[in-house]
């Protein structure tokens, strides 16, 4: 029977073949309860389609370039699970499983499972053992690099930031539940160190001449942001209740129909606020009144 789709498998899938958390895009495409890119539900409805979806990805190929032998494979997947190597017997086990061998004797059938299905099956084994608590270290991890993938900020590049993957790794098999917190928080910190904030351009002043009424939803400036690990940015606006700003396209416009008057304010003073959720940039500009003469 296929395993089901679940937001922890998903992570503990990251962890096992990449070495590092979840991000929050790969939160949002693999995991749920279906596979969701762009708003449309896939073909792919379980956890093996998802593995074997992964051999596909340009990073599993750089991590696992052609010629990567059988024997450096299982152990970077015990290393990115559990940080340690396989026992001899374990390492002949699956050597046999993935080679189609039986030097071991325990693949009597020459059976050839695929490296993701070996993925797969070793998460799904993890003990605790008076060895080692191999389960709850991978369920930990697992919780801390879900608990930040869900935050919505966690880009790829952040991900595989040494700082951010030392955040997930500092939680073992021991780990209390307070620790576990305390590592959510202490991997919160390691995302904005990692982050680089917004770039917000500046805006130039703009002027209105007096009693010329500007119809709602007329733009009268746009701010322009960049963001570094690109994310997703979206504005605020400050300063003036008869303002609006777009918060996908930075537009400020009027709110209503809207008439300056000189002698009551020469200017308004804007704040145009742009953040990628963790950090934020701002920057102020003026909207000018001039003085009509008749």
């Amino acid at each position: 029977m296929a395993q089901a789709i679940t937001n922890a498998m998903v992570a503990k899938l990251y962890l096992a073949t990449f070495g590092r958390p979840l991000d929050s895009e790969g939160l949002s495409y693999w995991g749920g309860d279906g596979i969701y890119s762009n708003g449309q539900v896939t073909s792919l409805t379980s956890m093996e389609q998802i593995a074997q979806s992964f051999f596909d990805q340009a990073e599993t190929q750089a991590t696992y370039p052609d010629g990567t032998s059988t024997e450096s494979f299982i152990t970077s997947i015990y290393d990115n699970l559990f940080e340690r190597t396989p026992d001899t017997q374990g390492l002949a086990y699956w050597k046999d499983q993935l080679d189609g061998t039986n030097d071991s004797g325990l693949n009597p059938n020459l059976n050839v499972m695929a490296r993701e299905t070996m993925i797969l099956a070793v998460i799904n084994g993890a003990q605790d053992t008076v060895d080692g608590n191999d389960a709850s270290m991978l369920q930990n991890r697992a919780d801390v690099a879900l608990y930040l993938a869900e935050q919505g900020t966690l880009t790829g590049d952040m991900a595989q930031s040494s700082t951010v993957i030392n955040a997930v790794y500092a939680v073992n098999g021991d780990s209390t539940a307070q620790e576990i917190t305390d590592a959510q928080t202490a991997a919160d910190a390691a995302v904005i160190e990692v982050n680089t904030a917004p770039e917000l351009a500046a805006m130039d002043a703009i002027s209105q001449i007096e009693n010329v009424t500007l119809t709602a939803g007329t733009v009268i400036a746009t701010a322009a942001a960049t963001d570094a690990d690109g994310q997703t940015l979206t504005y605020s606006l400050t300063g003036d209740s008869r303002f609006a700003i777009d918060a996908s396209t930075g537009a400020v416009s009027v709110i209503a129909d809207t008439t300056f008057d000189y002698e009551a304010e020469t200017s308004v003073t804007l704040t145009v606020t742009a953040t990628d959720g963790i950090e934020s940039s701002t920057t102020d500009f003026k909207k000018g009144v001039r003085h009509c003469l008749v």
